[in-house]
């Protein structure tokens, strides 16, 4: 009986939590990906803002790729994404994968220019981190340009510590 009262209660909250992506996203907050509702939006701003996003443009990443088959195209890591909407709009989003059971990596970070300096990028990155823990890794890894000081300092701010840079990005790290 009680083996039966948890299969219940644990078939009734993923039941919930299925729904959870497909609700109406009139409210403020962070919503997962949903193709439908949130693939354009990316495609759209990851090609704007190209030169900020993709760490290194020789490379070739393709963001309709990782989207499509929801892989990292050269990790072959599963990607997460998650989307930021207000105004009953998406209005950012973020996205992280594991490099390993214990290490994970913040992919993209991005916020429509109209709504920065609102909280949303830390909110975004503090629910990144807590999901990642709660998956069990041990650190995270984030990179940006050295020129976007904007975005290294809320990363120092966020706890994260410098690792090293390359002349043209910076790596730091958050620890658990």
């Amino acid at each position: 009986m009680l083996l039966y009262k948890k299969i219940t209660f644990f078939s009734f909250f993923i039941i919930l939590l299925s729904g959870c992506g497909n609700k109406s996203r009139t409210q403020e907050g962070i919503y997962p990906y949903d193709p439908k509702q949130d693939r354009a939006y990316i495609l759209e701003q990851t090609g704007k803002a190209h030169f900020w996003l993709i760490a290194d443009e020789s490379i070739g990443y393709n963001q309709q790729e990782t989207l499509d088959t929801g892989f990292h195209m050269f990790t072959k890591a599963r990607v997460h994404f998650f989307v930021y909407y207000k105004d009953a709009r998406p209005v950012g989003f973020i996205s992280y994968y594991f490099d390993s059971s214990l290490f994970g990596k913040i992919q993209f970070v991005f916020v429509d220019e109209q709504y920065r300096r609102q909280g949303i990028a830390e909110k975004m990155i503090r629910f990144i981190l807590d999901r990642m823990h709660h998956e069990g890794a041990l650190s995270v890894e984030i990179c940006t340009r050295l020129i976007n000081k904007s975005a290294l300092s809320l990363y120092e701010k966020l706890g994260f510590k410098y690792l090293y840079d390359n002349g043209k990005y910076v790596y730091l790290e958050y620890s658990f």
